[in-house]
C-alpha cells in the first residue's frame, strides 16, 4: 500500500508574513489620520434626508390609505342607506297595496256582509280572514254584530291552525257573546202617529218587552216540548207591579233566553189591536202557532208573536208566505225572545197550550232542498 503524500507549506510562510506585515502598517496609518472636521448644517440635513424623506413617504401615504378607506367607508354607508330608502319605499309601497286588497275585498263582501241572511254573513267574515287577514274580519265582524259574523269569530277561535289568530279570535268573543243589554226601546212611526216603546194604556212594562227589536249574538235551539211543558208561575197579571221575587222566578224559568224552535205551522193570524201597539188596526201582531207535527190543533202549539215593528224591516214576511210554508209541509225555524205572556194564564188548556211564547220574532227560516232558507231572501 502506497503511502500519501502530505503537502509541505514551508514556501508559504514568507507570504503569509509579509501579508500580516502590510495589514499591521495599514492600521497605523488609520489611526495616525486627523480626526474630521466638524459637520456643518448642510451635512447634517443631507445625513437626515433620507430619514425625513421616508417620514413624509410614510405620512403621505398613510393620509391617502386613510383618505381612501374614508372614501370607502362613506360610499358603503351611502349605498346601505340607498338599500334601507328603497327597502323602506318597498315596504310602504306593499302596505299600500293591501290595504288597496283590503278595501276592495270589502267592498265586495260587504253587501253580504250587510245582507238578512247570516249565513251569507258568516262566509263573508270568512272570505275576509282568508283573503286579508283576521284582525279586520273580527273588527268587521264586530261591527256588523249578529249570530252570523259571531259564528264565523267562534270557527276562528275553534279551527285556526294560527295560535296568534286563535288568541285573537278567543278574546273576540268575550265581547260579542256578552249578553246586549236590553231590551231596547223603539219607536214606532206611522201614518196613524207615533208609538212609542210602552204603548198606549194597558201595562207598560209588559209592552216594552213585546215591543223590543235588538238582536240577540246568539241564538239557542229549544223543543217546542220543553217550552209546552216548561213550568208557568202564578205571577200578577200586570207585570209594572210585580215583586221582585215575581221577576226572579219567571227570570230563572228562562224569559229573556234568545232562542230558536223548530216545528211545523199549523196555523197564522193575524190579530186585532192592543195597547202595545197603540190601539192601531194596521200595525197588528201576526201569531204563528208552531207544533212538533204537523197533524197537531193550534191549542197544542206554541205560538210565535211577529210584532209590526220586527216586520217593518222584513218586507218579505207576509201571511201569504207563511200560509203557502204551511200548505207546502215545509218545516220551519223561528228565532226569537223567550216570553211569558202572563196575561193569558187563564186560557192554557182552553185556546193555547202555554203562555211562554217566542216573542218578538225576529228570524224565519224554512227547510228545502236540504238547506235552510231565509225567508227574507227566497220564496217558498
Amino acid at each position: 500500500m502506497s503511502e500519501e503524500l502530505i503537502p509541505d507549506a514551508s514556501g508559504k510562510k514568507p507570504v503569509l508574513e509579509a501579508v500580516l506585515k502590510s495589514l499591521g502598517q495599514l492600521t497605523e496609518v488609520m489611526k495616525s489620520r486627523p480626526a474630521d472636521r466638524p459637520k456643518d448644517k448642510w451635512d447634517k440635513v443631507n445625513a437626515l434626508s433620507p430619514f425625513v424623506t421616508g417620514l413624509i413617504v410614510a405620512v403621505v401615504g398613510g393620509l391617502f390609505t386613510f383618505n381612501e378607506s374614508r372614501r370607502n367607508e362613506i360610499l358603503k354607508r351611502q349605498e346601505i342607506a340607498e338599500g334601507d330608502r328603497q327597502a323602506a319605499q318597498d315596504t310602504v309601497t306593499k302596505e299600500h297595496q293591501a290595504r288597496i286588497l283590503e278595501l276592495q275585498t270589502i267592498a265586495q263582501l260587504m253587501p253580504y256582509l250587510t245582507s238578512k241572511n247570516e249565513n251569507s254573513k258568516q262566509v263573508a267574515i270568512t272570505a275576509i280572514k282568508a283573503l286579508s287577514n283576521t284582525s279586520l274580519a273580527i273588527e268587521l265582524a264586530a261591527l256588523n254584530r249578529s249570530p252570523g259574523t259571531i259564528s264565523a269569530v267562534r270557527q276562528i277561535a275553534t279551527h285556526s291552525t294560527n295560535d296568534t289568530d286563535r288568541k285573537l279570535a278567543q278574546a273576540a268573543l268575550v265581547e260579542l257573546e256578552r249578553p246586549i243589554e236590553g231590551p231596547n226601546k223603539t219607536l214606532l212611526k206611522t201614518e196613524e202617529g207615533d208609538c212609542g216603546p210602552e204603548g198606549s194604556g194597558g201595562d207598560s212594562v209588559t209592552n216594552v218587552l213585546k215591543n223590543r227589536t235588538d238582536i240577540p249574538s246568539v241564538f239557542h235551539d229549544e223543543a217546542i216540548e220543553v217550552l209546552k211543558t216548561l213550568e208557568v208561575p202564578e205571577v200578577n197579571i200586570r207585570r209594572d207591579i210585580w215583586a221582585p221575587r215575581e221577576t226572579l222566578k219567571v227570570s230563572s224559568l228562562g224569559e229573556g233566553r234568545a232562542i230558536r224552535v223548530q216545528g211545523y205551522i199549523i196555523q197564522t193570524k193575524r190579530e186585532s189591536s192592543t195597547s202595545a201597539n197603540c190601539e192601531s188596526r194596521h200595525y197588528v201582531d201576526w201569531h204563528v202557532y208552531i207544533g212538533p207535527s204537523s197533524d197537531i190543533i193550534p191549542q197544542e202549539a206554541l205560538i210565535a208573536v211577529a210584532g209590526p215593528r220586527v216586520r217593518l224591516t222584513h218586507p218579505n214576511w207576509t201571511l201569504e208566505r207563511l200560509q203557502k210554508i204551511k200548505e207546502s209541509g215545509l218545516l220551519v225555524r223561528v228565532s226569537g225572545w223567550q216570553f211569558l205572556d202572563q196575561l193569558h194564564r187563564p186560557q192554557i188548556g182552553r185556546f193555547i197550550a202555554t203562555t211562554w211564547e217566542v216573542r218578538p220574532v225576529l228570524r224565519i227560516e224554512f227547510f228545502r232542498d236540504q238547506s235552510w232558507l231565509d225567508l227574507d231572501e227566497t220564496t217558498p
